[in-house]
Order: C-alpha cells, then structure tokens, then sequence
C-alpha cells in the first residue's frame, strides 16, 4: 500500500457525532479519497466500531484501535509510526475537536502531491479564541506567540507547534529514526516532536490554511480539579523536555514553581502548588 495520507484521530469518551474532527472529515472525506483513516479510542469502553466507521467513511481505508488502559499520546504515535512508516506518504496527526476545513486539504493536496520539493513537516496556522496558538516560538521552556502568522518555507530553529493538523513526512521517520520519548503522556509530545526535528532539519513549512481549535485547559468546562490534573501533566513535560542542560533545567524548575503560585492564585487554591512540587 502506498496512500498519500495516513490521518491519525485519538478520541477519547467520544461517539462520531460528538467529535468535531470526525465530522469534518466525514464531510471532507472526498478531497483526499484513499487515505488511511486510523481512529484511535483511548475510551474505557468502546464509543465506535470498524462497520460504523467504514460506513460514514466510504472513500476511506478503515482502521480502528481500543484501548481501554488509555494509552500516552506517545505510545500511540509510536505504534502507528512502526505500523506505516513503510507503507505510507504522510502522517496526519488529529485529536478529536478540531475545526478542520476544506481548505486546509485543498492545500495539503498541493503541497503533498502537487511540489516539486518534498516537505518533510507542514504546519497549519491554528487560533483559540483570537490568538495564535500554532505555530510559536519555544526557547526551552519560555513560549511567544507570533502576531502576525508565518508562511510558506520558515526555519524550525525555537518553533513549537501543536500536534493536531500537524502533517509529517512518514520518509522523516524512516530516515531519523525518531521516536517519541514514552515518557511523555498527554502533553510535550509536540514540543518533544519540534525539538527532535530542528536538531535534523533546518526548515519547516507553514500553510495559509487556518484551523481552529479548543484549548481545554483556559476553558471554563472544566473544574478545577480537572485543570489541576492537566497543569501536573504539562509541567511534568516541561520538566522532563529541559532536563539535559542542568542550568535550563534549574530555570525550568523555578518557571514551573512559579507558574503553579500564578495557578494557585488565580484559581484560589493550593492544588496547583502541590502538583507543582509534586512535579518538581
């Protein structure tokens, strides 16, 4: 099999019509006809299954995985980098809320199918809320956001990005050998991803195409105790992505103590402290 597209959508406690990607890729489904669709339900229980998949996805090739331990990000993306990397062109990474458009395939069919130069990274511009959230800048553990988006062919050096609609060369993983760090569960596998990938290529490219995405942790779905358990594992992250350098490491440790007495603050209570220096 050689398919111009394996698109990767991690769910989790979610049925078809209560994943916004899901359904944007069922009605966009056309525009990249024979692609690999592998839905990946890290549910308790199972909120899909092949047949109905295959029969909201006739265009697609059908994959779909359970696993009710809740796999890290990390371990999964491994697993489908072992299983295609020979098979396929380009990986597409999906998590299960974001506003995908007909745009966005429109030109990734043209930069994927269509350039003479193979791009071993694309990267949508993607906003929450009014601002731009991806891609950004990340000097070690100090993020900046860009006011005005990047385009076209940019350097990689400092850049972060989010993984979903990020869109890999299966080729890159093949000739790298990367792998991601299965110590990182939830959150850093993209920072990790984008540190990995300055080391060996100079250069990425950003599309005009914009995305628009949730970010759970501003959001005021969420209790607090939900917010503090997404703080402990996105400061374990950082904490983990800096600790090769020992003087990065310290000044990562003091961001993160100062991020959770920020938390603790805002939220007027001591949980963020705690998984602060639980972390630490």
């Amino acid at each position: 099999m050689n398919c111009p597209y394996v698109v990767l959508v991690v769910v989790f406690k979610r049925g078809l019509e209560d994943s916004q990607t899901l359904m944007a890729l069922r009605e966009q489904q056309g525009l990249f006809p024979g692609a690999v669709l592998h839905v990946w339900d890290n549910s308790p229980q199972p909120f899909l299954h092949l047949d109905m998949l295959k029969e909201a996805f006739p265009a697609l090739r059908l994959e779909y995985t359970h696993t009710p331990e809740n796999y890290p990000l990390s371990r999964i993306y491994n697993s489908i980098i072992d299983e295609y990397r020979h098979t396929g062109r380009y990986l597409v990474l999906l998590d299960h809320d974001t506003e995908l458009t007909s745009d966005y395939w429109k030109e990734a069919n043209e930069l994927t199918q269509n350039s003479s130069e193979k791009k071993n990274l694309i990267l949508p511009v993607i906003i929450a809320g009014d601002r731009i959230v991806s891609p950004a800048k990340l000097y070690h553990f100090l993020g900046r956001h860009f006011q005005a988006a990047p385009s076209g062919d940019i350097p990689s050096r400092y850049l972060s990005a989010i993984n979903s609609g990020m869109i890999i060369s299966l080729d890159y993983f093949q000739r790298s050998g990367f792998r991601y760090d299965e110590r990182l569960r939830f959150y850093g596998t993209d920072d990790y991803f984008m540190k990995e990938f300055q080391r060996k290529e100079e250069r990425c490219f950003v599309m005009t195409a914009r995305l628009y995405h949730s970010l759970d942790y501003f959001s005021d779905r969420e209790t607090v105790d939900q917010k503090v358990h997404r703080f402990a594992e996105i400061v374990s992250g950082i904490l983990l992505l800096n600790r090769a350098n020992p003087f990065i490491a310290l000044g990562a440790r003091a961001y993160v103590f100062s991020k959770a007495l920020r938390e603790s603050l805002k939220h007027r209570t001591l949980k963020f402290l705690a998984a602060g220096w639980r972390s630490l």
